[in-house]
């Protein structure tokens, strides 16, 4: 385990951070409603090992309440439903499956493509496809770029992360690798 002085505190300090924003049902900059960014918040906690404190759990309850729709007035905007689709996914089960099976058709569905849009390095003409924010959304939109981007990293999501639900086994294979500049690597297998 890598071992950084100070770091411990300053986690214990950016739990803190987050649990100051929390209004004991999710969070946001306001403490007397929740917001989008109940998402973020749940992330963090999760991403800073307090997952299991009450307002990372109490987020998650409030985002089930939660619906992804592109076409409705829904909570949320991609920028939100980004943070929302990594908590979930980190929270996994039937939080992720329902989510995951509600969000992932359909963002597949709205995505803009344009048939042989661009000649590949091998002279073949490929599509290309990018996302548009939903109509009753576009005040909170980052553009098509940062759309985009959130959209295909939302759907990339299981391919970026080992989810912080799922620990490293604790007999797992561990393969020492050695770098060049003589630097001890293991990697658990």
């Amino acid at each position: 385990e890598l071992e950084v002085e100070g770091l411990a505190a300053a986690k214990k300090k950016s739990i803190q951070g987050c649990k100051a924003h929390s209004n004991g049902s999710g969070f946001g900059y306001g403490l007397k409603s929740c917001s989008g960014l109940t998402g973020v918040g749940v992330l963090c906690m999760q991403l800073l090992g307090a997952a299991k404190e009450p307002e990372c759990k109490a987020g998650l309850a409030w985002l089930e309440s939660w619906n992804f729709s592109w076409s409705e007035k829904t909570k949320g905007n991609i920028y939100y439903w980004y943070y929302v689709t990594q908590a979930k996914f980190h929270h996994g089960g039937d939080t992720w499956n329902s989510w995951n099976k509600m969000f992932s058709p359909e963002l597949v569905k709205v995505q803009v493509v344009i048939p042989n849009a661009i000649e590949d390095a091998k002279g073949k003409m490929q599509d290309i496809g990018y996302w548009e924010p939903p109509a009753g959304h576009k005040g909170h939109s980052g553009g098509v770029v940062m759309d985009t981007s959130l959209c295909a990293l939302m759907l990339q999501v299981y391919y970026r992360y080992l989810p912080t639900f799922k620990k490293p086994e604790e007999n797992a294979d561990v393969e020492e690798v050695v770098a060049d500049d003589e630097i001890d690597i293991e990697i658990a297998i």
